[in-house]
């Protein structure tokens, strides 16, 4: 809940411009439609998503499945015309988005990157 408290008081000292900016930028360099930043609890930090709620309660869970496979910092998962990416950005920030575009490693990193500047973790 600390991350949580923490990040949330960065994102208020911003203006609403400048938070803007860095979603469409997410949305424009990475393809995404929907992203949502989330705790590794579930709790929503940021995002688009209609129920972003619902979609961070799910989201724990579904990366505890996937590290059953095999354990990565980010996973691809290809649904027909959908992609959906989920990177984790520190042990406490997890990201989860949906697009029409397979991110390359070097893309998750410069994502994971620009998301610790933005959100000064």
């Amino acid at each position: 809940m600390e991350i949580l408290t923490k990040i949330r008081a960065i994102l208020k000292a911003k203006n609403e411009a400048e938070i803007e900016d860095f979603k469409e930028g997410l949305k424009r360099r990475y393809g995404f439609s929907n992203f949502l930043y989330l705790t590794n609890e579930g709790l929503p930090i940021m995002g688009t998503f209609e129920d972003c709620e619902s979609v961070s309660a799910k989201v724990p869970e579904l990366l505890k499945s996937l590290g059953q496979f095999r354990a990565s910092g980010h996973y691809i998962i290809l649904a027909e015309d959908i992609v959906y990416t989920i990177v984790v950005i520190t042990e406490d920030v997890i990201l989860f988005a949906e697009g029409t575009k397979v991110l390359k490693k070097g893309d998750i990193e410069k994502l994971r990157l620009k998301t610790k500047e933005e959100l000064k973790l």
